[in-house]
């Protein structure tokens, strides 16, 4: 094996453990106490894009309507989000931020980037930046991959 593919396999290792850790969890070690990870990633899209249909959340977050339609309804219950029919055509939801919901959202994620910054201080202000772009260049990649799967 190359030393390429080592890394790369290393990689492949450390991208599955870090998702294990970041989505697998049992309720009491969850980084967002009492949402689960689709609700906590659909705040965080609501956060990111404002309103949006369900639809459009589905898409982003890669799942079933069904599936963000069930998290919607808790999130809703708790008043964490509005979800709103079009007065023109009834069959168009749109899913917003309530105030409480955005304050929460902001809350948990001053919190998680708090310690995050704590933890990775010790890399330094480059190896942040490369770090970052490694990231962002290894999604890109996984969405090419992805595209190519669909094709």
């Amino acid at each position: 094996m190359s030393s390429s593919e080592v890394v790369i396999q290393t990689i492949h290792q450390q991208l599955t453990e870090l998702a294990k850790k970041y989505q697998l969890r049992r309720q009491d070690q969850l980084a967002c106490p009492g949402l689960s990870v689709s609700e906590a990633y659909i705040l965080g899209e609501l956060s990111r894009l404002g309103p949006c249909m369900m639809t459009t959340l589905a898409e982003n977050l890669n799942v079933s309507k069904a599936a963000v339609n069930k998290a919607v309804k808790s999130l809703q219950e708790r008043q964490y989000v509005r979800r709103e029919q079009e007065k023109d055509d009834r069959r168009v939801t749109w899913i917003s931020l309530s105030a409480k919901g955005e304050k929460h959202y902001k809350k948990l994620q001053e919190q998680f980037s708090q310690h995050l910054a704590e933890e990775l201080d010790d890399l330094g202000a480059r190896a942040l930046e490369e770090l970052g772009k490694g990231l962002e260049h290894l999604n890109g990649a996984v969405d090419s991959w992805r595209r190519k799967l669909g094709e």
